[in-house]
């Protein structure tokens, strides 16, 4: 599994360590350390080249329907949509695979 995550290395690796998810991620790709943030397809396709899997092989879980939805799902991977109380609920003309 890989995190993708629109944060600052300097908090997302500690958080995920904090709460004991460090170790189920490789790699861990945070916009913070690149030039371009979600939904920009070369942050999906860093985790992808990475992990040497194709995006039909690959389930995009997110809680933002533009930044993660349609970032994911533009490159052809599945997706499941984790609503919550933060990010975008809705995006025009983006839709879920999933929905939990």
């Amino acid at each position: 599994m890989a995190a993708v995550s629109d944060g600052q290395s300097a908090w997302a690796v500690p958080e995920l360590h904090a709460v004991g998810l460090l170790d189920y991620f490789k790699p861990i790709i945070v916009s913070g350390n690149l030039v371009y943030r979600k939904p920009d397809k070369r942050i999906f396709e860093a985790a992808l080249v990475d992990m040497k899997l194709a995006p039909s092989e690959v389930l995009f879980i997110g809680n933002d329907m533009y930044r993660d939805i349609f970032g994911a799902h533009k490159l052809g991977m599945k997706t499941v949509f984790f609503k919550s109380n933060q990010g975008e609920q809705e995006e025009e003309g983006v839709q879920a695979d999933y929905v939990i």
